[in-house]
């Protein structure tokens, strides 16, 4: 099943449905593998200092792995492999031909996603600066939004109104996900009429709530059932040659993009 879990506090934010952005994604794609290497490390570590909060290996797919795993010590990270970093909240992953800047903050207005977006990109700017990317061939942004029913509208209600295939008398929907994509060309820095690829994906979700009381302190939770809409921006084709400042251009006209689908389709 498609069921993601996230944990937090959700916000209403003048709209008929509450809703939170809990993940950000900006990724860029090159001809080159990133895979790490004792200098890229010292390199990062030198540039951020302190701020590192972790370096590490990228877990493999298990799903996709045959025979027994090799545990490799957390201190010990081989060479030329998929690797990470966080500085500041914010996760860099270093893989095949592409590098993911992740963001888990939870965001509950378009003000703060902005503002968290910008930190993104500066990082990844300042990653370029200590060790070059060079040409880009292709890029995303791609947010997450977690919607929570309410009085006047509840996750199932929500669900009726996009899938009008009425429920058997004894069963309903079950592994709800909907998924398309539409092509649209926009202008941003120098670069002219670019392909673009808007892939909406809404799925089902959870998240849960924990409240502890002040007199006893007895826990209490609850899961509570979310639609989860997932938007990613990204340009079409593998072919492209984008500078390092064609980013933030792009993210800018992305992030302006995903925020009129969103708007659509949480009401």
């Amino acid at each position: 099943m498609n069921i993601k879990l996230y944990i937090c506090n959700v916000y209403t934010i003048d709209s008929i449905m509450k809703y939170i952005i809990f993940n950000q994604r900006l990724t860029v794609f090159t001809n080159k593998y990133w895979g790490y290497s004792d200098t890229y490390e010292q390199k990062l570590r030198s540039k951020f200092m302190t701020d590192v909060e972790n370096i590490g290996m990228l877990q493999p797919n298990l799903a996709l792995t045959i025979g027994p795993q090799q545990i490799t010590p957390p201190d010990q990270i081989p060479q030329n492999v998929p690797w990470f970093i966080i500085v500041h909240g914010i996760k860099v992953e270093f893989m095949a031909n592409k590098i993911d800047i992740v963001s888990d903050t939870f965001i509950t207005n378009k003000e703060a996603e902005i503002t968290r977006l910008q930190e993104l990109v500066v990082f990844f700017k300042e990653i370029n600066e200590t060790i070059s990317i060079g040409s880009i061939t292709r890029m995303a942004y791609a947010p997450s939004f977690g919607l929570e029913g309410d009085d006047e509208k509840s996750v199932d209600e929500y669900w009726k109104s996009i899938i009008k295939i009425p429920d058997l008398p004894d069963s309903s929907k079950q592994e709800k996900i909907l998924r398309y994509n539409t092509l649209t060309k926009i202008n941003f820095d120098k670069y002219k009429d670019v392909k673009i690829n808007r892939v909406i994906t809404i799925s089902e979700g959870q998240r849960k709530e924990t409240k502890t009381t002040s007199n006893d302190g007895i826990v209490d939770s609850k899961t509570i059932e979310c639609v989860i809409i997932s938007i990613d921006i990204n340009t079409s084709g593998t072919t492209g040659n984008y500078s390092i400042d064609a980013v933030d251009m792009f993210c800018k006209n992305a992030q302006d993009m995903g925020y009129e689908l969103f708007e659509i389709l949480k009401k």
